[in-house]
């Protein structure tokens, strides 16, 4: 039996450990007020460090959403063994007792079905958050098309290749030009 707590203790902690960590991000990451001067400035860094704070925000719930469903059938097919030690028995000194093994197995479901609930509810955040940065990048896309200013801020690039010739020197050759 002694495993079977050490690994409920482990799991537990685990699950803790990492609950802890998504709502410590909810909390420590405060909505920034809009204010005229924000308003005034150009949209594109703005829409652009939402798009990245959704993107972030919905990459770490999905995979703390997705740890937290496979916990969860870990530990409900851990509930299996004391079911089949309680089936199993064949002598009563040398198990445990029926209803202590249904009572394990019981909480093993119980916390498993709570850990996987967590997890789902978790990618259905996530989901809410990409549904936001897909909001955002529309924004972005169509601020971009209507504002030309916006297009020529844009970083581009381009390669030249100019003929060079001096008569004087008697040289001939290609300037190479690379502008960014």
């Amino acid at each position: 039996m002694r495993p079977f707590s050490t690994l409920f203790f482990g799991v537990t902690a685990t699950l803790l450990f990492s609950i802890e960590a998504v709502f410590a991000e909810a909390v420590s990451a405060p909505e920034v007020p809009l204010t005229q001067q924000t308003l005034e400035a150009d949209s594109i860094p703005i829409y652009q460090e939402q798009i990245y704070r959704y993107t972030d925000s919905y990459n770490h719930k999905r995979k703390a959403g997705n740890s937290l469903l496979v916990a969860g059938a870990g530990i409900i097919a851990t509930s299996a063994y004391p079911f089949y030690e309680a089936y199993s028995c064949e002598k009563e000194d040398d198990c445990m007792s029926n209803a202590a093994a249904y009572v394990i197995g019981d909480c093993f479901i119980v916390a498993g079905v709570a850990v996987m609930s967590l997890g789902g509810i978790l990618k259905i955040v996530g989901i809410s958050k990409d549904r936001k940065k897909k909001l955002y990048q529309e924004k972005l896309n169509l601020y971009k098309k209507n504002h030309p200013v916006a297009k020529e801020t844009e970083a581009k690039t381009s390669f030249r290749a100019v003929p060079f010739m001096d008569p004087v020197k008697r040289r001939s050759g290609i300037q190479l030009s690379l502008n960014f």
